[in-house]
């Protein structure tokens, strides 16, 4: 079953709150919602429609047979427990900006989470863990750039809401909305990463949007004050987190000298003293 919504249509579906997600919106760059029961990855399934679809949109499975992280690591969940979720957009700032999308979206993840009492923080480059759980994953979000006529971004997020339900299951480094003790389903938390996204979106537009974002991502940081090991495609990196540029670059001294960090796999050794 493929549901369809755009901007004022109706429905009778009781399954969904779609007119909570009709009203949440309006107001957004978001102009139509479509959930699908299964696909392969949400992320993907966007990129194919990119060149064919001119609004910006929302796109949720309840399940996803290919799901995917960086590195193409496989992201599994079991249907119609966490929120599947991936965002097509058509940037409206300068093109130097678009890796920042994912920085925008973790950081309003991350404030949507406070709001419910949730303390998050974020591991660079593009996952969302809690700290006080021995930094366990709760989030992680992956972007991807569409070429063409049109640019076109596509954002995707994966929220452990329901599942795992105990440390027994999932992953060992996994963390999810009900282990914490925080009952809200997957379209409730849809409707604030909405909301919280599109902030950030907004901001990211301004002209202080960077120097804005950056503080922001140091703020929320769980990566900045830590030794880290970062694995790239050619090196191994330990050294001190030391800052965040805004491009997004991790800065990290290794002892000798300050390196800015583009791409690569954290790992928090410990925070230094």
């Amino acid at each position: 079953m493929v549901t369809r919504m755009k901007s004022n249509s109706h429905t009778e579906d009781k399954n969904i709150p779609l007119k909570k997600i009709e009203e949440t919106l309006k107001g957004t760059r978001f102009k139509e919602f479509i959930h699908v029961e299964e696909t392969g990855s949400t992320n993907t399934d966007l990129v194919i429609r990119a060149s064919q679809q001119s609004d910006d949109l929302v796109l949720v499975a309840d399940h996803q047979t290919g799901g995917k992280g960086r590195l193409e690591r496989v992201w599994d969940s079991p249907k119609g427990l966490n929120l599947l979720c991936s965002f097509l957009l058509t940037p409206k700032w300068v093109k130097n900006r678009n890796p920042l999308v994912t920085s925008s979206l973790a950081i309003g993840t991350v404030k949507y989470l406070s709001s419910i009492n949730i303390h998050a923080l974020v591991k660079w480059p593009n996952d969302i863990v809690i700290p006080g759980n021995k930094g366990k994953k709760i989030s992680g979000i992956l972007a991807e750039q569409v070429e063409g006529k049109t640019e076109r971004i596509v954002v995707g997020i994966g929220i452990n809401v329901l599942w795992p339900s105990s440390s027994s299951e999932g992953p060992e480094d996994a963390i999810s909305l009900k282990m914490l003790g925080a009952t809200y389903t997957r379209w409730t938390v849809l409707l604030g990463i909405i909301e919280n996204f599109e902030s950030q979106l907004k901001s990211l537009e301004e002209l202080n949007g960077l120097s804005d974002l950056r503080y922001d991502h140091i703020k929320h940081s769980a990566t900045i004050g830590n030794r880290v090991r970062i694995e790239t495609a050619n090196n191994k990196i330990v050294g001190f987190a030391k800052d965040i540029t805004e491009e997004g670059f991790l800065v990290v001294n290794d002892g000798q000298q300050d390196l800015k960090i583009s791409v690569g796999d954290v790992v928090n050794l410990r925070k230094k003293n």
